[in-house]
């Protein structure tokens, strides 16, 4: 008999790729993309991914033109150019922000201390709006005034070369009684020309000058100061002395 023959030893060989895909990548070239915001790529209109800031993209196209595209709506930025890809070449997409905008803080109140992050940025005047320049992005904003009793906290967005604005406004009230029917003014303007002995008052936080008057049963009109506290109503009872 024969003897048998030793059995035949098997190995795997790699995988490889078709030549048709490698001759088409030896034809493609690099982009590398290169941005210190984050946004999102386009190439040719066709989204390739979100790109992290100070992170690189590699990206193998065809030779030809291209249209580049980062973006990012949040901080209202669209970097947008043209770029021409050679086969085996490498061309580098730079994208560098001066990543500021501007807020402007508008109020009824002057004297407002303004805080930006726990940082303190300015004082507001009266009428005045505070411009302050800041990083794009989100900011956590402080309005104070111990005085008027203002203390309040929002979350403000600044875009990229744009001003977004904070605007706040507050009213003080009072809820007075007097124990004589007055015909009563604020800071010398009439506000009940009709003698009253319960009235309402609405004015900006501060100190507001108060007349009451009744020329018949008071010797003189009584003035006093009062003072507004923000969004707060406070309550006074005025006891006159007739004559």
């Amino acid at each position: 008999p024969q003897p048998a023959a030793p059995p035949t030893e098997t190995r795997d060989l790699p995988a490889t790729r078709p030549v048709s895909a490698r001759v088409a990548e030896r034809h493609r070239g690099t982009l590398e993309v290169f941005s210190n915001v984050a946004g999102t790529l386009s190439i040719d209109e066709e989204k390739r991914g979100w790109i992290e800031a100070g992170r690189s993209k590699t990206i193998h196209l065809p030779p030809g033109t291209h249209r580049v595209v980062l973006s990012n709506r949040e901080l209202n930025i669209r970097e947008a150019r043209t770029v021409e890809i050679e086969a085996g070449g490498i061309h580098t997409f730079k994208v560098h922000k001066e990543l500021r905008g501007t807020l402007l803080v508008q109020t009824n109140v002057p004297g407002l201390t303004i805080f930006v992050d726990g940082v303190k940025r300015g004082t507001t005047a009266g009428g005045s709006p505070l411009k302050l320049p800041l990083p794009a992005g989100s900011h956590t904003v402080r309005l104070a005034h111990s005085q008027f009793g203002i203390d309040e906290t929002h979350r403000v967005q600044v875009g990229y070369r744009q001003t977004n604005s904070l605007r706040r406004n507050y009213l003080g009230r009072y809820q007075i009684s007097t124990n004589i029917k007055v015909s009563v003014k604020l800071d010398g303007k009439l506000i009940h020309k009709t003698p009253v002995d319960k009235f309402k008052l609405e004015a900006t936080p501060g100190s507001h000058w108060l007349e009451l008057i009744n020329p018949i049963e008071l010797p003189a009109p009584h003035k006093e100061k009062l003072v507004f506290l923000a969004n707060k109503t406070r309550t006074k009872m005025i006891l006159l002395q007739g004559r």
